[in-house]
């Protein structure tokens, strides 16, 4: 979809809902730890925002949020028609070698050919639809821990490798300190035992 101002390109056919080999898919991380869902994503750099349709967001029990009347925007949808977005939601889309993406939707028109759009804004910051999404489906379910609107992704062992690596760390700077405490009191017998010798030799002559 495009503001009113600004062309909109023809779009396809509906699609069936067979998977295609040339799907991008994305997916869709919940609150409360609810099980992901897979959606096909492609972007339209002719929208400025990102979108999806209000069938998707009902069946994946998305939270829609009513806008407010001087929030309400007016678009021309992708068959050109002017559409008055009244309504959003806001999901983190897991990709691409399992990065996670938190954006805004609006939802779409009922009569909208889409499933889930990426928006100008999103291909600017972080790039293509096919840059960003899967080939296909994920095979096995994601271990999400989600918050509010906030989504924390955890591969099984990535914490035990952070606190590894903590650990690791802490060794290193406690062992680099108790070297150089060493070399300090080194230095100082060192200076002792030369000053004694040099006291020792005048008292000789």
């Amino acid at each position: 979809m495009t503001s009113p101002a600004n062309n909109t390109r023809p779009t396809a056919a509906p699609k069936a809902e067979t998977h295609h080999s040339g799907d991008l898919w994305g997916r869709i991380l919940f609150k409360n730890n609810r099980e992901p869902r897979d959606a096909r994503f492609k972007d339209d750099t002719g929208t400025p925002v990102n979108w999806i349709h209000p069938s998707l967001a009902k069946r994946f029990k998305l939270d829609i949020e009513q806008l407010e009347e001087r929030e309400i925007k007016d678009f021309v949808d992708f068959q050109g028609r002017k559409y008055r977005a009244r309504q959003i939601v806001y999901f983190t889309m897991m990709g691409r070698n399992q990065k996670t993406y938190w954006n805004k939707y609006y939802v779409a028109s009922e009569k909208s050919n889409i499933d889930v759009i990426l928006g100008d804004e999103f291909v600017n910051a972080n790039g293509r639809a096919r840059d960003v999404c899967d080939t296909a489906p994920h095979a096995a379910p994601a271990q999400v821990f989600v918050l509010e609107r906030k989504v924390t992704f955890w591969q099984n062992n990535v914490k035990e490798q952070m606190d590894a690596g903590q650990a690791k760390n802490d060794r290193e700077a406690q062992e680099l300190a108790e070297k150089k405490r060493r070399k300090s009191q080194r230095d100082r017998e060192g200076k002792s035992k030369s000053e004694g010798l040099k006291s020792h030799k005048k008292e000789n002559k």
